[in-house]
Formats: structure tokens, C-alpha cells, sequence
């Protein structure tokens, strides 16, 4: 993967992971929760999936780029089929 510059200070991201153990990750323009006995994998249909939920290895997990001077974690749609 090539190393990323921080649009904002142009300083050097570090690669990492957003993870979570139990359920989908995804991103959503909407702020209300889940319903209660909605599936924890499900995704809502305007929301977009981050990640790839595998059970056998216990959550989510989704490849981004995080700003240490700016404190922004920044998200590559491209990259969530690690």
C-alpha cells in the first residue's frame, strides 16, 4: 500500500484498523441507533458497510489512515475488502 500524506498538514499517516468484535461496521447518515432486533450484520440501505465482518475471526475490521497532529482517521472506501 502506499504511504499517505495528511490532506490537512500534510504530515504522514500511520496505517491502522478500526475494529469491532460482534458486528458491521458501517457509516451512515443517519444518527439514530439500530433497532433493538435488528441483525448486528445488517447494514441499513443508505448506510455504507466499512469492512469485512468474518465471524471465525471475532468482528469487523476496516483498513484506514489516521493523522497524529490533526487527530482525523481517514477512511479509503476502496480499501474495505481487506
Amino acid at each position: 500500500m502506499k504511504r499517505k500524506n495528511c490532506p490537512f498538514c500534510n504530515q504522514l499517516f500511520s496505517i491502522g484498523y478500526i475494529k469491532a468484535r460482534g458486528e458491521v461496521i458501517s457509516w451512515s447518515t443517519n444518527k439514530k441507533k439500530k433497532q433493538t432486533f435488528s441483525s448486528r450484520w445488517a447494514v441499513e440501505e443508505n448506510d455504507i458497510k466499512l469492512g469485512i465482518f468474518n465471524f471465525l475471526k471475532y468482528g469487523a475490521r476496516v483498513k484506514c489512515y489516521r493523522c497524529a497532529e490533526c487527530k482525523i482517521i481517514l477512511i479509503d472506501e476502496n480499501m474495505v475488502t481487506d
